[in-house]
């Protein structure tokens, strides 16, 4: 997978990235030499942590995760973390994965449509900032830490793109769910609008369900 950006000033116009502020409540190594993990066997919930009060101190994007599980490493090229975030005013999760790319699960014997289809996913078209002004940060996470660098320039001027390495979103509203019909009950499999395999073709790294509202009838 690739990407092409051209932008009005090359993408190396910056300062030295610098180690910064991290985030306590991060982890990126789930081995069991790790002795800050808790390791259970059972499928696990959570309740979502709390927002922060508007009135509190702020809390951006990079402060506002917490880690809530994974498996491997990153180092290992396998590895899957997931992750809540908080900031003021906001709550969405983070599914970050290595070795691998999120892709459309296999329809096998549903045929050539079906679960979540590839036209319902949206792109992104090319944006240029013209009005912002001043310095500019740009935070990076590489495992666990933080890395900041600062520049001039607006990161938001790209004249176009070419490529498949692409931020998307996708309206859970268009998912094609499907059941079983006659007896038993069908593998939770057929909620999946994405996955991220592994080495192992029967045990992938991370699927991404929805459970949508359907009809049964009986």
């Amino acid at each position: 997978m690739r990407n092409y950006l051209y932008r009005r000033r090359p993408a190396a116009v910056h300062y030295s990235y610098e180690r910064t502020d991290n985030n306590p409540i991060l982890e990126a190594s789930f081995l069991p030499q790790n002795d800050d993990l808790h390791t259970i066997p059972s499928q696990v919930s959570w309740t979502a942590f709390q927002i922060p009060d508007k009135s509190s101190a702020k809390v951006d994007f990079t402060q506002g995760l917490h880690t809530l599980g994974g498996s491997g490493r990153p180092k290992l090229r396998e590895v899957t973390i997931v992750e809540e975030h908080s900031p003021n005013g906001a709550r969405g999760y983070v599914v970050e994965t290595w070795g691998t790319k999120w892709e459309l699960a296999e329809l096998g014997p549903l045929g050539g449509y079906g679960l979540a289809n590839s036209r319902d996913f949206l792109f992104p078209t090319a944006d240029i900032d013209t009005t912002s002004t001043g310095d500019w940060k740009v935070v990076t996470k590489q495992l666990d830490r933080y890395y900041v660098a600062h520049q001039r320039q607006t990161p938001f001027e790209v004249v176009a793109w070419h490529g498949n390495y692409i931020p998307y979103k996708y309206d859970m509203t268009k998912f094609v769910a499907q059941n079983s019909v006659s007896v038993d009950h069908t593998d939770p499999s057929i909620n999946t609008v994405l996955t991220a395999k592994s080495r192992d073709d029967q045990t992938p790294l991370a699927d991404f369900l929805v459970f949508g509202p359907r009809w049964d009838v009986s």
